[in-house]
């Protein structure tokens, strides 16, 4: 079923047709937006700041796969916004993808930035990371959406970057 999904979210994407997401906070506004559509993506800030925390991957991982599995409904598309992947490791990364795909999430928005810095990963290690992402899509049999970011924004000299 999730296969199915990923390729209908993946279908919405076109170039002649922005796809407009309305982010939701909370399970309640992923709740309430899926009875008008089925595209339910989150923001890591809103979360983050409705559940108490500061965004830069202080939620607790487990709270957002739980949330993730809560927002669910039959028909609903749940993108969820993982800052750089909550990972210090690839190792990490494929275990927090894992338990994301096992609970019905169809995709993610990850960013370059490393946590509790202005850094962002190199070119060559964010390759790895995207790599190992589609790794485990393919290992598992399950597809996945995988929105890319860039946090250029956060360096002070953005022509330092590679």
């Amino acid at each position: 079923m999730n296969n199915k999904k990923v390729r209908y979210f993946r279908d919405l994407h076109t170039k002649n047709r922005p796809l407009v997401l309305f982010n939701v906070w909370s399970v309640e506004s992923a709740i309430a937006l899926s009875k008008l559509i089925s595209i339910i993506p989150t923001s890591s800030y809103a979360m983050s700041n409705f559940y108490g925390y500061q965004d830069g991957e202080n939620m607790p991982f487990e709270e957002i796969v739980a949330y993730a599995k809560e927002m669910q409904e039959e028909n609903s598309l749940v993108s969820i916004n993982i800052e750089s992947g909550y990972a210090s490791s690839l190792v990490k990364l494929e275990r927090n993808i894992r338990k994301l795909m096992e609970n019905g999430v169809i995709g993610i928005n990850i960013e370059d930035k490393i946590k509790n810095s202005n850094n962002l990963f190199n070119i060559n290690e964010q390759c790895e990371r995207i790599t190992c992402i589609n790794k485990l899509r393919k290992k598992i049999g399950m597809d996945l959406f995988i929105n890319v970011r860039t946090d250029i924004y956060f360096l002070e000299d953005p022509s330092q970057t590679n």
